[in-house]
Formats: C-alpha cells, structure tokens, sequence
C-alpha cells in the first residue's frame, strides 16, 4: 500500500491501477484520469472516472477508444454526453 500512501500524500504524482482502483479506493484529489481503453460497460467508465469529481472537485477524464469497443457502450456515453 506504499505507492497509494504517495500518491495520497502528493510525494508521487502519477498511479497506474486497475478497476480496482475505479471501485476500491477512496482517492482524494485525483484531477487527471487517463483510461486506456473504454470499459465494455458504462458503469465501470462512470466508477473510474468518478475519481475526478469527487466531493465537489472537477477534473478530466480521457479515454482512448478502438476497434474493440462496442457500439452499444459508445451509444450509452454519447446519450450521457448529450444530456
């Protein structure tokens, strides 16, 4: 639990995790969330880039898409971007 107490505690800047991370962990201060690949679900991408709006804060979340993204999880985020 080391580099999580250094991410909390600023002395490290940048965490690569799993979902676990997006669930598990109640980080504070998280501004940037890059995901790698799109979730196949729309709950997971909600859970990990909840990490930046957390308590009143804001942030960015970027998620790379390709090819093996399904259109079905496409079309639930484009619904949600549209509202």
């Amino acid at each position: 639990m080391g580099i999580i107490n250094e991410f909390i505690k600023g002395s490290s800047r940048v965490m690569i995790a799993t979902d676990v991370a997006a669930r598990g962990l109640d980080l504070p201060n998280v501004h940037l969330v890059i995901n790698h690949d799109m979730p196949e679900n729309i709950d997971d991408y909600y859970h990990r880039i909840g990490r930046t709006g957390r308590a009143g804060q804001s942030g960015t979340a970027i998620t790379f898409v390709n090819q093996s993204t399904t259109y079905s999880v496409l079309k639930e985020l484009k619904n949600v971007l549209d509202e």
